[in-house]
């Protein structure tokens, strides 16, 4: 990819995380690339599309990201950043205030966690203990005006207590991103997963589990601040 190519992913993906729509040209000379001509960026995306990094819906002239895209996306372009002071206190106040009682700590965080990325929020205790919060949040998505996509999810929590299982014991004390053939979850979701405890809390594995298009620096820093509470 050209290093403008490259630019053009970058904000068709970003334009897609906030907005869920599909990405025309006019967008991006508007809003990312101001001093690239509509029909430069068109034919870029004719390139992009050609090496599957994007693709276009029947119902619209714009393009929207592949999984090969996002996968790239998380490789390439992810920045660290803090979470915000507000979503660090509301984490805090859940911890205090059930402190001592690691089961319902854990529980409560997974429901505030759910809360704050509006999508779903999984938790191993062991390899057959799993607890899920936030579905009625992940089905509030636009990608599930979809049946098909509904179904498959469906399928995802029917089997979860079998995923939980196999990955359990590979899952390490940082937060890994598991997109496409990489995840055991299937490939049309996107999952965040981390390890915690190892203190007075038991050791677990935490995870952030939405449609593929989510907002990943988001939700690594708060996943990642969790992953600390929970490990002090």
């Amino acid at each position: 990819m050209t290093e403008r190519e490259k630019q053009l992913l970058l904000a068709i993906i970003t334009e897609h995380i906030r907005h869920s729509r599909p990405v025309g040209s006019k967008v991006i000379v508007e809003k990312y690339l101001k001093d690239i001509s509509s029909a430069t960026i068109r034919n870029d995306m004719i390139e992009l599309e050609r090496v599957g990094l994007i693709e276009q819906p029947h119902t619209s002239a714009g393009r929207i990201p592949t999984t090969k895209a996002y996968e790239y996306y998380v490789a390439n372009f992810l920045h660290e950043r803090e979470l915000d002071k507000a979503e660090q206190q509301r984490l805090q106040r859940v911890l205090s205030a059930h402190r001592g009682q690691y089961g319902l700590v854990i529980r409560e965080l997974a429901k505030a966690v759910a809360d704050l990325s509006s999508v779903a929020v999984i938790v191993g205790f062991a390899p057959r203990d799993s607890y899920y919060t936030g579905l009625s949040n992940l089905f509030r998505q636009p990608e599930f005006a979809e049946i098909d996509l509904i179904q498959n999810f469906s399928q995802i929590v029917d089997h979860l207590d079998e995923v939980m299982e196999e990955i359990f014991p590979r899952i390490r004390p940082r937060v890994e991103i598991l997109l496409g053939k990489h995840n055991p979850f299937g490939q049309t979701c996107g999952v965040l997963l981390t390890k915690y405890g190892g203190g007075k809390i038991p050791a677990g594995m935490f995870g952030i589990l939405g449609p593929i298009r989510m907002p990943y620096e988001r939700h690594r820093a708060l996943l990642e601040y969790t992953r600390n509470l929970l490990s002090k």
